[in-house]
């Protein structure tokens, strides 16, 4: 998946979820065959950035198995490793209780989703209607030709 709101989204939905399957301190990106219930909790709980990593990868038939500091750069976050997560962390802060969200995986679930919409929403396109005088100008009009 290349789709990093979608990737935020869907760890906030896993986080909400199986709350004991987050822990801010683990430091890798979970993993397993596939994202169903049984194959990642085989020993791999993860923190906010682990498991956005972890659904950047879905997909995937190879996957490397990135750990928590590398992820950020994903999200388009500074390039130095230790800026680039203390960048996610100071938003997340910003967002939502500082240390609750660390704490409890319904504050980091709902404080993702925050980020998610903040940082990475899709754009939409207005569209705003014409009017009528100017969309006439775009209308084939039909014309006689008279021969001579």
């Amino acid at each position: 998946m290349n789709d990093v709101y979608t990737a935020i989204m869907k760890a906030a939905d896993h986080i909400e979820k199986y709350p004991k399957d987050f822990v801010f301190l683990e430091s890798q990106v979970p993993w397993g065959n596939n994202f169903s219930r049984e194959s990642v909790t085989c020993g791999t709980p993860g923190c906010a950035l682990g498991w956005i990593g972890a659904y950047l990868n879905e997909g995937k038939v190879t996957r490397k198995l990135y750990n928590f500091a590398q992820v950020p750069f994903f999200l388009g976050l500074a390039m130095v490793t230790g800026e680039a997560v203390c960048q996610f962390y100071s938003r997340m802060d910003e967002l939502v209780d500082h240390d609750g969200w660390r704490q409890r995986a319904s504050l980091c679930a709902h404080g993702l989703r925050l980020y998610a919409a903040k940082y990475h929403a899709p754009k939409v396109e207005a569209t705003v209607p014409l009017p009528a005088s100017v969309q006439a100008i775009f209308v084939e009009k039909e014309t006689v030709h008279e021969c001579v």
